[in-house]
């Protein structure tokens, strides 16, 4: 199985757990064809790149935070 098809089979997974991840619907070749996250100005920015201190204020970021450790627990 190729990187890619893993990827689809790990999102469909984590998504039917509910997991907040794009619902993945097919694949050919080295596409993915997935949910769009973002809004009418363009795609949500990658992860990594987001400074939640200066979007949120910090009891928001608390919150956030508790909700991502559940649901890997």
């Amino acid at each position: 199985m190729s990187n890619s098809s893993l990827a689809v089979v790990r999102n469909e997974l984590l998504h039917e757990f509910g997991a907040s991840v794009p619902k993945p619907y097919a694949i050919a070749n080295n596409a993915i064809l997935m949910d769009f996250i973002g809004d009418e100005n363009g795609a949500a920015p990658i992860l990594h790149s987001v400074n939640l201190k200066k979007l949120l204020p910090k009891g928001e970021i608390d919150t956030l935070f508790r909700k991502t450790i559940d649901a890997v627990e």
